[in-house]
């Protein structure tokens, strides 16, 4: 299995017909103070399973890794389902995960590991910064 993208945005689902809608791709967290907590941000992944993985289960799981390697949060296992009936060669699968009220003690640089089965998959690197203060009228 292969990652074809994975990324963070402010919003995402599918459509009816299948279509993924994407809003506010993002690689940047502002805060005016640490530990900061984020109400909700999107976890946006496409995988390409090989023939031989139709109709088979993985595990995805997900990771939040500070700069110094540690894991500060981790999220339960979630099973992820390769559809036996995809046309083509390869299937392909769509995991939207909704995060809420992720907490960040510190300023930096931060990333997902995304995880199928125990493999790494794919990294999502972003950080969290300091808000700039607001200029002050009359003033440069």
């Amino acid at each position: 299995m292969e990652t074809l993208y994975a990324l963070l945005a402010d919003y995402a689902n599918l459509s009816q017909e299948g279509k993924l809608n994407v809003l506010g791709i993002f690689g940047k967290l502002v805060a005016t103070k640490v530990p900061c907590t984020h109400p909700q941000l999107y976890l946006v992944l496409r995988f390409r399973a090989t023939p031989g993985e139709k109709g088979s289960e993985r595990r995805l799981q997900v990771k939040l890794v500070d700069e110094d390697g540690r894991v500060t949060q981790t999220l339960p296992p979630i099973p992820l389902q390769i559809p036996a009936d995809s046309p083509g060669i390869f299937a392909e699968v769509n995991a939207i995960l909704q995060l809420n009220g992720l907490t960040f003690d510190r300023f930096g640089s931060y990333q997902f590991e995304v995880l199928i089965d125990g493999d790494t998959k794919a990294v999502i690197p972003f950080v969290v910064e300091p808000a700039q203060p607001e200029p002050v009228a009359g003033r440069e």
